[in-house]
């Protein structure tokens, strides 16, 4: 029987109880999750990834991250068109066999889409679905309703440099004035 030197025998300890903390922190759990189901992410399966790991992602992903934080804990959106919309579709295949254009706004009338929006390169409104809102009424409805949904539409497709910047100064706004609020609008249990 081999017998283990003390310091060999403190860090094995060391690590037991910083990975028993950890899970009742809750946070490795979530985190290992989320970057574990990434690994068997592709193309195709994306949406599935975000439909799966809905719940989980809220916790991990937060309004003013970069999209390089961002993209540490999600696959790379379906559309091309991805410079402030990211968008996946659960049903990529089906989709891909239309021919249809991979562009978010030919893409929202998708059933089981999810969005993200991004404003000055940064996370400005978090996981949708498109059952709920397009992108373009969420961001609407986050401007308290100052813009129209064609101008929002504008705004996400980089064509109304004016209205964009009053968005950003409203949300900037908005942010200062109000508590944080969870990125994510939750799935009914019925969904």
């Amino acid at each position: 029987m081999a017998i283990l030197h003390k310091p060999v025998i403190v860090s094995i300890a060391l690590t037991i109880f910083l990975f028993i903390l950890f899970v009742f922190l809750g946070y490795t759990n979530r985190y290992i999750y989320v970057k574990t189901m990434k690994l068997f992410t592709t193309n195709e399966n994306s949406g599935y990834f975000i439909r799966e790991t809905y719940s989980e992602l809220p916790k991990l992903i937060k309004i003013g991250m970069t999209k390089a934080e961002v993209s540490r804990f999600l696959p790379n959106p379906h559309n091309i068109d991805n410079e402030y919309v990211w968008f996946w579709i659960v049903e990529y295949k089906k989709y891909k066999q239309k021919n249809l254009p991979f562009r978010w706004n030919d893409m929202v009338n998708e059933s089981g889409g999810y969005f993200l929006i991004f404003l000055d390169n940064k996370l400005a409104l978090g996981f949708w679905k498109t059952s709920s809102n397009t992108p373009g009424q969420r961001l609407r409805a986050s401007c308290d309703y100052k813009i129209t949904e064609d101008e929002a539409n504008e705004i996400l497709e980089g064509k109304n440099n004016d209205k964009y910047k009053m968005v950003l100064t409203i949300l900037k706004e908005k942010k200062r004035n109000s508590p944080p609020v969870a990125v994510s609008n939750r799935p009914s249990s019925s969904e």
